[in-house]
């Protein structure tokens, strides 16, 4: 009755729904519940969720591993700008190395695994960023980064 108790305070009338029986509910599910066919999303309506708190997610869409379907490059290019979004803090910048975006970077940018100029560009220019800090640094010396 928690429900009735916000409803009193904001003013608002309530009055509880009142059963109608299996036959009207049964019918309103079957009216409004299914939806057959439903027709896929295009790859540039695709929004991933990367918070703040999980950076092994977006090294995995980076590395391509988070889906292999055709917005794999959709999601790349999603979780490149939004890798760039988290380096502003000294913290995140810490949990996204830890998590492993160097090598992922590294192997993003390699034509082979992805052949779009678009997004090996974008991979050196997070690169790019994270070689202003010293840890980055270590990192990209340990996995090789500069060959």
């Amino acid at each position: 009755a928690m429900h009735q108790v916000w409803r009193k305070r904001q003013g608002i009338p309530w009055n509880p729904e009142q059963p109608k029986g299996l036959a009207s509910n049964a019918a309103h599910i079957c009216t409004t519940g299914v939806m057959a066919n439903i027709p896929p999303a295009d790859p540039g309506d695709l929004t991933e969720a990367f918070g703040w708190r999980d950076p092994p997610k977006l090294v995995r869409a980076i590395e391509g591993t988070l889906s292999t379907g055709p917005e794999k490059a959709v999601l790349r290019a999603k979780a490149l700008a939004a890798s760039l979004e988290m380096m502003k803090g000294a913290a995140y910048l810490t949990s996204l190395l830890t998590a492993g975006i160097v090598p992922a970077l590294n192997k993003c940018c390699y034509p082979e695994e992805e052949p779009d100029s678009k997004l090996r560009a974008g991979a050196v220019g997070v690169i790019g960023r994270l070689a202003r800090d010293g840890a980055s640094r270590i990192a990209m010396l340990e996995n090789e980064t500069f060959k």
